[in-house]
């Protein structure tokens, strides 16, 4: 259990450095927090702030492939990125 939080922890300071790159780092960090969120749902199948960013994240990519407006999209990924960054390091085990 401590291994999973380890790895996602890791696997989110990665992800945060890969915004040096501009907007290709914007996508590998939504790829990796992604992947650090299945992995922590794993790890803790009955969190309900893991249940509500997966769910903000799938939420987030069906409304991107419907609608056309740009102002949102830069901000709500940003949002994500803090709230989950909160989640993974301020869990108590």
């Amino acid at each position: 259990m401590k291994q999973l939080i380890k790895s996602t922890k890791v696997i989110n300071i990665i992800a945060l450095c890969c915004l040096i790159m501009g907007a290709y780092g914007l996508i590998l960090t939504g790829a990796l927090q992604v992947l650090a969120g299945v992995i922590f749902f794993i790890a803790f199948p009955k969190d309900k702030y893991i249940h509500v960013y997966l769910g903000s994240v799938t939420l987030f990519f069906i409304f991107w492939k419907v609608d056309t407006f740009f102002e949102w999209q830069f901000i709500i990924p940003i949002l994500l990125m803090i709230y989950f960054t909160y989640i993974i390091h301020f869990k108590k085990i």
